[in-house]
């Protein structure tokens, strides 16, 4: 072996003078290898017999040369646990395709040399081993680490003149170690009851943290339970212990402790190896819980002087009783709708035993809502029926006396009537089998909203403006094809047949009015955006009947198509369960006539921005004035006293024009002309519409007044016109 040796030593010291001489001149010296870590374990400082990933050098492009030098460095602070020798090589480096002769060591390094290449033939491979081998197998080449070694941990390959590749390759990370431990699922165990609780795991975050101390050859954890509940450590058949990563548990080595039973003790066996954080898992254990336990979580407390001392919720104390709860989110629904899904739900038995067999659960709607698609067979619940007489509740049994566990209720659905409020859609649970609560399953918006102006209108009139109407749709598609909407008015108001209807987004047809009835029917639904119709240039007739107040219209949605000859009149549809209220909208305000059968009073102050109207004080946005001996009040004021909506008046920037409608009689007045026609006939003023700041259009207010019916009288003490009309 010395001479050997010498013959190393006399290789070595060749291949330095040749890298010196001609460093450059073959190619075969390019590095070319690839240098990797089979795995990079976690591992603990201040620990000794530590394993870390096996270094691969693998040459790929060229060759390896027989006598080629590598050293193989371990950082500060990593030393082997043994320091390798030529005897224990082969528990320290081996070779694929070549052989490797041990040229020397410390406890931190070693350098071989390589022999055998195959000539001609690539992809010789190294192996340097750190307490296991290429395959996972633990070899005896494990290395300490100090306790302020923090990181990652490389070694450093040095093989200058060769084709290996000299760099540093990560093989190992230090991490601070515990254990963790958990339960696959918490469940619920009655009071005075025994019952199997989950699957128990105590796992490393590193390897090594779970090992054997002292001469008893094991290590003791313990679960200890609160006071006067119980372990109860089953039949061997009906349990089930795994260990991993070297540990040894078995069903010998659980134990509970006869004077204190609330703790359990877990003897930990075998050598705790190496490279792979390993775990103890139990399945099968079961708690006795005391006549006098509180409701709640059960905390059990985990320690040992090999474990990290903790506590985990491993079962809920419960009586006898369900759950009721969603599962995934709550849809909105569009009241009218039908045949669609509400959110999956289900009903949980807090503790095993809770079904009885032939028990029924009642699952009850609101009113204005019914079950449309079920499932008849849920697990744990049988024999589903929607009521034929109540559609909004429906009926479950308890098939079986061993039923256990949750029934879940998924892609149920439901029919809204279209008069349902906004809000949520509850279900309500009772029923013999003891489940009992609430559950909101969807949430309900109203197909369309109603918006409108609201004019003054007068009692005992005929030919009266309503302001415009407004029907939009809360979402696209929220109204059917073929649905039929009716606007109803009270009672005494009539309709004129001469009003315009525009839709954007849907289409409607068959528009009527019959009374105090119109409507209209949506042909073609909307599709991206929510549809909108429009009434415009709407006229009413009002009975001297009418109550001074609000003027409200119900609106009404059929269930589903309608064919109009279905009804002989509005009234007799209406009164059918066809047609749902949806809404209602004010549309104006009935005035109350004066004495002595005056219709309307209205009473202006020069210089002052409030006006009586009726005796009910008015505000404008431009005071009266007197120019020229002429008293000039704002068009939209004065039209609106005399009861013109603003829909029935204009204004054309064009030619600086006011146009006025009332009824049969149309009035146009043109800035700084003293000529107003009156439905068309010129009549000549004797002073002209002016414009003041902030750009309002003052008009004259006798010729307008009495252009449009109203009689007009003038008080000089207190500057008051006073308008009637009757």
């Amino acid at each position: 072996m010395k001479l050997k040796r010498k013959a190393v030593s006399i290789m070595v010291t060749l291949s330095m003078l040749l890298v010196l001489l001609v460093p450059l001149a073959t190619p075969a010296f390019a590095s070319a290898t690839d240098n990797t870590a089979l795995t990079v374990p976690y591992v603990q400082a201040g620990e000794d017999d530590q394993t870390m990933g096996t270094l691969k050098i693998r040459e790929d492009d060229s060759q390896m040369r027989n006598g080629d030098i590598i050293t193989v460095d371990l950082p500060s602070g990593v030393e082997y646990s043994t320091q390798p020798t030529e005897a224990t090589l082969d528990q320290y480096v081996v070779g694929a395709g070549a052989t490797v002769e041990f040229v020397t060591a410390s406890d931190s390094s070693i350098t071989v040399a390589v022999y055998d290449v195959d000539a001609g033939v690539a992809n010789e491979t190294l192996y340097f081993y750190y307490g296991e081998d290429e395959d996972g197998n633990p070899v005896d080449s494990t290395v300490d680490i100090d306790s302020d070694v923090t990181g990652d941990i490389s070694v450093t390959i040095d093989a200058a003149g060769t084709t290996v590749t000299s760099e540093s390759v990560r093989v190992a990370r230090v991490v601070e170690g515990d254990t963790v431990t958990t339960i696959a699922d918490v469940e619920a165990i009655a009071i005075d009851a025994t019952d199997e609780i989950e699957t128990i795991k105590i796992k490393e975050t590193v390897p090594g943290i779970i090992k054997v101390v002292g001469d008893a050859g094991y290590s003791d954890i313990v679960l200890e339970l609160p006071n006067d509940f119980e372990w109860v450590i089953p039949d061997e058949a009906d349990m089930n212990i795994s260990a991993t990563g070297g540990l040894v548990v078995e069903y010998a080595d659980l134990s509970v402790d006869q004077d204190d039973p609330e703790k359990l003790y877990i003897q930990v066996r075998g050598d705790a190896t190496a490279g792979q954080a390993g775990f103890i898992a139990i399945s099968g254990l079961q708690i006795r819980v005391p006549d006098d336990a509180d409701e709640g979580d059960v905390e059990m407390n985990v320690d040992g002087n090999e474990v990290t001392e903790e506590d985990i919720v491993v079962a809920t104390v419960g009586d006898f009783g369900f759950k009721v709860d969603v599962d995934g989110d709550v849809p909105t629904l569009v009241a009218g709708k039908t045949d669609k899904e509400v959110a999956d739900f289900y009903i949980d038995d807090i503790v095993p035993g809770t079904w009885i067999d032939g028990r029924t659960v009642k699952m009850t709607l609101p009113t204005w809502a019914e079950w449309e698609d079920i499932d008849d067979d849920v697990t744990e619940l049988a024999q589903g029926t929607i009521d034929g007489d109540d559609p909004e509740i429906l009926k479950y049994t308890v098939p079986d006396p061993s039923v256990n566990g949750k029934a879940e209720f998924e892609e149920f659905t439901v029919n809204i009537d279209a008069d349902a409020p906004e809000g949520d859609l509850v279900v309500k649970f009772s029923g013999s089998a003891g489940v009992e609560g609430e559950l909101v399953i969807a949430k309900i918006i109203k197909p369309f909203t109603v918006t409108a102006e609201t004019p003054e209108v007068f009692i005992g009139l005929q030919d009266q403006a309503v302001g415009d109407i407004t029907i939009t749709e809360t979402q696209d598609e929220a109204i059917d094809e073929d649905k039929w909407i009716i606007l109803k008015a009270p009672a005494g108001f009539s309709f004129k047949d001469d009003y315009d209807i525009e839709a954007t987004e849907l289409e409607v047809d068959n528009d009527d009015v019959d009374g105090r009835y119109l409507a209209f029917q949506v042909v073609d639904q909307s599709n991206k955006e929510p549809g909108v119709v429009k009434i415009t240039g709407l006229n009413f007739n009002v009975d001297r009947t009418i109550p001074v107040g609000d003027i409200t219209f119900e609106v009404f949605m059929t269930k589903n198509g309608l064919d109009a000859d279905d009804y002989d009149d509005f009234d007799e549809a209406i009164d059918s369960d066809n047609y749902e209220d949806v809404t209602d909208v004010v549309v104006g305000y009935v005035m109350n006539p004066a004495p002595g059968g005056t219709v309307v009073e209205a009473k202006f102050v020069v210089g002052q921005a409030t006006y009586l109207l009726n005796g009910v004080e008015k505000t404008m946005d431009a005071a009266p004035y007197i120019s020229g001996d002429r008293t000039f009040f704002g068009v939209r004021f004065v039209a609106n006293a005399l009861g013109v909506p603003d829909a029935n008046i204009s204004w054309n920037p064009l030619d600086q024009s006011v146009l006025i409608i009332k009824g049969e009689r149309i009035l146009k007045l043109t800035v700084g002309s003293t000529t107003m026609l009156v439905n068309g006939v010129p009549v000549t003023m004797d002073v002209a519409p002016q414009i003041v700041d902030p750009g309002r259009t003052m008009l004259p207010i006798r010729w307008v007044a009495e252009a449009l019916g109203a009689s007009v009288a003038w008080d000089a003490a207190t500057q008051t016109v006073t308008l009637t009309y009757k």
